[in-house]
């Protein structure tokens, strides 16, 4: 038999509808980790993403289950390992699936991971203390990264950073 590419139903469906179809097919641990890596927007080390999701059991088995419906995959950054949402289409979709409530609590989650491990990138903290909806620490990032910014002469960055902070 030829094959022609998917049939008519798998080509009609939407991006959200291939990944509700395909978050169905693994565990909510699975499904944790995948939130927490659409969240995140980028490459997170293993234990990171493990431990925001909350997985204390089992992790390689639901980062498995995960590669194996091709939703996440691993790359190499600056030398080392690194998980992130295997297509921005599919990242958007998971991120869109969540409700406002739901995509807090992994803001909050993730950012609280970060903040333990001493991550010290600034503007990628503010970004995840505003989608916690964490003020005061998205308030003192916002001022760090945009003084940050200032000095390394990214201007249009920095008054982004502290109109947000006036916001706040």
């Amino acid at each position: 038999a030829k094959l022609d590419g998917p049939g008519p139903e798998l080509r009609a469906l939407s991006i959200e509808e291939l990944v509700t179809r395909s978050t169905s097919l693994v565990s909510p641990e699975a499904r944790a980790i995948l939130n927490v890596l659409a969240v995140a927007g980028r490459p997170l080390a293993t234990q990171t993403a493990l431990r925001a999701a909350g997985v204390q059991r089992d992790g390689s088995a639901h980062l498995h289950a995960l590669k194996s419906v091709r939703l996440i995959r691993t790359r190499e950054v600056s030398g080392e390992r690194r998980l992130e949402v295997y297509h921005d289409r599919v990242r958007e979709g998971v991120h869109a699936a969540l409700t406002p409530q739901e995509r807090e609590v992994v803001y909050d989650r993730l950012l609280r991971e970060l903040e333990v491990s001493g991550n010290l990138d600034a503007d990628w903290l503010h970004t995840l203390a505003l989608g916690a909806g964490q003020r005061v620490p998205a308030l003192r990032y916002g001022l760090i990264a945009a003084e940050r910014a200032s000095g390394a002469l990214a201007f249009e960055r920095a008054a982004e950073l502290y109109q947000t902070c006036l916001q706040l």
